[in-house]
């Protein structure tokens, strides 16, 4: 490989997100098990007089039941009396000696080829007496039947049915789990599965390299769109964060649904084998469920952030909207989408952990009611927070607030930094960040909501001219609407300017300025730049100050 190959090699390599480094070490745990599995095929198959996993019982009233399954698949449950009489045995017992038979039937020789032929294999159940029904398996090559499970009265009164149903019942569900599990013992079906298998893995190997070479060159794109959006305006900025949110949400819907395929695909393969039997059991009491679930709530809050992402990229803005209806929509749009798509997730995971819960067979009526005290905490935290969900929703129904507004909520003012449908954040001049709750919000004060206002105060010496002072204010508004970097920010002409007070001590000439939304503290800086050197210029001489208590503009 020449120096220049193994440079690319090396680049792209140390460009990959560390995400991915996670399925890489998946695929190689898949491919692990597929040669563990392809080493068991080489070992024989032990027969197990006793199983090694303890038998799940449940006991019933006056009747114990005890669970029969074959390559972790529940077929069906026998029965005993909880108080065993003399000469009986209890229902663990007849669970073990079920799977004994079971066993047995399903041994192979030494080229591991079943000694019993599926094709031929029959279960018939006969009569043994007035109350008790023997359930056995014959085939071609065994012409004598093998008992396998009798059906007694402790099975007919445990499931309150017949013995001829029951018999029936039974008969049924073992003559087709025989002729599979058979099947999958034959060495040419184990060869077929085994080929399935590596035709999978390649396919979830080819499926990971595109993955992994889409997920960098998204990741890139995310890099140089974050670097743009510190050097972007206001209105760029918007445009920026739709799509920094699009990319991110395909991004993650990307490695979500690689990350499914690989454990859905490590799954399958373990369950076709028999001596995998043991793991695929394993998980397929709940583990593999739990895993779809939160892999799949994954796969789903990504892709539902992707479509509330492509939603608010592709909203429709009317032309027939002023520019500053536009620049609010602009506002409008990302706060909804991002106070949606944190509910959502929030919703999943509720789904997610009420699945699991599920999954792990405890009585969720008990956890949630665990204790007076939980459950009186649970029900005022749930009051609390569809209080503050349904005054969340007001709040972005009515656009009282988005994020970018100056804002001043319950006495805290600032900029808002996030929108939930359960709080709100500000940043104050301090840089303190303050979260409220939309359901303890009494007053809102929005500064730039369609627009912004400058309340311009200004004090002179009461002996000095007020119209040069007037003049100079007008000037300067006039020169800096003039200027490109300003000309779109001021909205003119003034709406009012006069003397609003007096005293014997100064003259209190004041303005009222429109600009647009946040921008009248930026503007309000530069006109007292301006006004300063024309009162200099002017030898207009300054009041003291004053404290002016809020006045009607009107």
């Amino acid at each position: 490989m020449s120096r220049k190959a193994r440079r690319f090699l090396l680049t792209a390599l140390f460009q990959v997100p560390k995400q991915t480094f996670f399925f890489v070490v998946w695929f190689l745990v898949f491919g692990a098990c597929l040669v563990s599995v392809a080493a068991a095929q080489a070992l024989p198959l032990v027969e197990p007089v006793e199983s090694a996993e303890p038998v799940d019982s449940t006991q019933n009233g006056f009747y114990t039941t005890a669970a029969v399954d074959l390559d972790g698949v529940p077929l069906f449950r026998v029965a005993a009396q909880t108080i065993l009489r003399s000469g009986e045995i209890s229902a663990v017992n007849r669970a073990l000696f079920v799977d004994a038979a079971l066993q047995q039937l399903l041994t192979t020789d030494t080229r591991g080829v079943p000694l019993y032929d599926p094709s031929t294999l029959r279960v018939s159940w006969a009569y043994r007496g007035p109350q008790e029904v023997t359930i056995e398996a014959a085939d071609l090559y065994h012409r004598a039947p093998m008992p396998i499970v009798s059906v007694t009265s402790a099975d007919v009164k445990s499931q309150q049915s017949t013995l001829k149903d029951i018999a029936i019942s039974w008969q049924m569900i073992l003559q087709r789990a025989l002729v599979e599990a058979l099947r999958k013992r034959e060495p040419s079906v184990e060869r077929q599965h085994l080929v399935e298998v590596v035709w999978i893995a390649l396919a979830i190997a080819l499926e990971a390299a595109v993955v992994i070479l889409i997920v960098t060159a998204l990741h890139r794109r995310l890099a140089v769109l974050t670097g743009e959006l510190t050097k972007a305006t206001e209105l760029e900025r918007s445009s920026l964060l739709h799509r920094l949110r699009l990319l991110s949400s395909a991004k993650g819907a990307l490695l979500w649904l690689i990350g499914l395929s690989l454990f859905l695909a490590t799954t399958w393969a373990l369950a076709l084998f028999p001596q995998t039997t043991a793991l695929s059991r394993s998980l397929s009491r709940g583990g593999t469920a739990i895993g779809i679930i939160w892999i799949g709530a994954g796969l789903l809050d990504k892709s539902g952030d992707l479509v509330i992402a492509w939603t608010a990229n592709t909203w429709k803005i009317h032309e027939y909207l002023t520019p500053s209806e536009r620049d609010r929509i602009l506002l409008r749009v990302p706060t909804a989408a991002q106070a949606i798509s944190r509910f959502k997730t929030f919703l999943l995971f509720i789904v997610a952990l009420f699945l699991t819960i599920g999954q792990l067979h405890l009585p969720v009526g008990s956890v949630v009611t665990i204790g007076g005290v939980i459950a009186l905490a649970i029900t005022l935290a749930a009051q609390n927070l569809l209080r503050d969900v349904l005054a969340g929703i007001t709040v972005l129904c009515e656009d009282q607030y988005a994020v970018g507004d100056y804002v001043a909520i319950n006495g805290y003012a600032g900029m808002v930094e996030q929108v939930t449908l359960r709080m709100v954040m500000i940043r104050d001049g301090a840089g303190r960040v303050v979260t409220i709750s939309h359901g303890s919000v009494t007053v809102v004060s929005n500064f730039s909501r369609i627009w912004s206002r400058i309340d311009y105060q200004l004090s002179i010496a009461p002996e000095a001219a007020t119209e040069p002072a007037i003049e100079a204010i007008e000037a300067s508004v006039e020169e800096l609407a003039k200027e490109p970097a300003f000309r779109d920010l001021l909205m003119l002409p003034i709406e009012w300017i006069g003397v609003d007070a007096f005293t014997k001590d100064w003259t209190l000439i004041r303005a009222s300025i429109r600009t647009a939304p946040l921008r009248q503290f930026a503007l309000r800086r530069e006109i007292n730049n301006r006004v300063r050197m024309k009162l200099s210029e002017a030898g207009i001489p300054y009041g003291p100050p004053i404290e002016v208590q809020y006045i009607p503009l009107l």
